[in-house]
């Protein structure tokens, strides 16, 4: 006989394998129950019995071995259609159940009744039955006893789930405030590092001998190591304006061509300094309707990202294309990759991948939570690490930006390439 399924079918499935109860061992708290249901109907079988996509499983058992049963020969899967109690005085006389496969095959079932495990949201679980092997009627304290044993069953369940939860939720908050502190051990020294190179730009500067080399020497110093700190302060800002949803967005269509130029001109001295070579793809004619600002920015984070874990002299390669809806920037690079544990790590605030930012190149690793966070503002599009092949030899891995395409303006599309060089501008 066809298996029934509840109109509810597929949230039933995703609600039961949330308890986490399937093909696990007896359980004395569960036994007590079944035994208790077989006592309350003097019978001499009780079960408690979960029903999945395929089967009937026996989770407790009271007067035989537990035991799966398909699910199309269930009766407790009929119990469930009811969401309430099945009732069957005597099988054998029931037009509806008298060839049923638990009724004439071994099991022998004659009187049943089925009330079924709802959890706190009315989803149904399975049952707790009793089974006799006579004739025999419910009454209605019977009924009500009973379906009181199978809500403690539930209630049972779903205390054991709250207190996982709130134990895996204690354990994220811990996890949370050993990546804060982490984080702030790391910020006070990238702070405090610049602070001695200024000291000591500053204290040239204030020498009345000090020759025009060593003030211009010591002017740069300062320069750099002043940027370097207004860059971590800004970080921290944009990091909070992001994930606290303040910092406004203001879409339009813009020219990729353009972002990626306005990113190059963003990272053109990690570039420069490291003396990479950069290539570039991409439709002249490609738009996406994105914050130009930020949207540069984001691609910044990936260009420099692959720019810091790349090593000197290395290649780093952009592309973007479109599909009609989305469109798709990638930089790829033959740096040091990204291993798959660290993949979700690198996107996370205040948590890092296993290969932390070098300390001699500054910063505080948010720019690819930042700029994950800004695309998810935008429409739903995101930032993801991909596997790259063949953009870059020796390229393990490249971010890959989705942003909504935008219509692009009439005339034939123009291919733009960016041949490679030491320095981009």
């Amino acid at each position: 006989m066809a298996a029934a399924f509840p109109f509810n079918e597929s949230h039933r499935l995703r609600r039961l394998k949330t308890f986490g109860i399937l093909d696990t061992p007896a359980e004395e708290h569960f036994d007590s129950i079944t035994k208790a249901a077989a006592s309350l109907l003097q019978a001499p079988i009780a079960l408690l019995n979960f029903i999945d996509e395929t089967r009937e499983w026996c989770k407790s058992a009271w007067g035989m071995e537990p035991r799966w049963a398909k699910r199309e020969e269930s009766l407790c899967a009929q119990a469930l259609l009811t969401n309430d109690i099945l009732v069957i005085p005597d099988a054998t006389a029931d037009e509806e159940f008298r060839n049923h496969p638990q009724v004439v095959g071994e099991r022998n079932v004659v009187f049943y009744v089925g009330a079924v495990l709802k959890a706190s949201d009315g989803t149904a679980l399975g049952t707790l039955c009793v089974i006799a092997h006579e004739p025999r009627k419910l009454s209605e304290s019977e009924r009500a006893t009973l379906k009181t044993l199978a809500e403690h069953a539930v209630l049972h369940l779903e205390k054991r789930q709250a207190s996982a939860e709130l134990l895996e939720m204690r354990r994220c908050i811990d996890e949370a405030e050993r990546h804060q502190e982490e984080f702030l051990a790391m910020l006070a020294h990238e702070l405090r590092a610049p602070l001695a190179p200024i000291q000591a730009g500053i204290a040239i500067l204030d020498r009345p001998e000090a020759t025009d080399a060593e003030r211009a020497w010591a002017r740069e110093i300062v320069r750099r190591h002043v940027g370097q700190m207004g860059h971590i302060v800004g970080d921290l800002l944009s990091t909070s304006l992001a994930t606290t949803g303040v910092m406004q967005l203001n879409p339009e269509p813009v020219s990729v061509k353009n972002l990626i130029e306005n990113a190059l001109e963003l990272t053109n001295a990690a570039i420069v300094d490291r003396g990479h070579t950069v290539s570039i793809s991409v439709d002249a004619s490609l738009y996406a309707f994105a914050d130009p600002t930020q949207c540069s920015i984001v691609i910044a984070n990936m260009i420099e990202n692959a720019a810091v874990y790349t090593p000197a002299n290395g290649r780093i390669h952009l592309t973007a294309d479109g599909d009609g809806l989305n469109v798709f920037i990638r930089v790829a690079d033959n740096g040091i990759g990204i291993a798959n544990e660290d993949i979700d790590a690198i996107f996370k605030l205040f948590k890092q991948g296993k290969r932390p930012l070098a300390r001699s190149v500054g910063g505080m690793g948010l720019g690819l939570t930042l700029a994950r966070n800004w695309l998810s503002c935008t429409a739903g599009r995101s930032l993801r690490v991909v596997r790259a092949s063949g953009a870059v030899a020796s390229s393990r891995s490249a971010f890959a930006a989705r942003l909504l395409e935008n219509h692009r303006p009439p005339g034939p599309p123009k291919l733009w390439r960016h041949q490679p060089h030491r320095c981009p501008f």
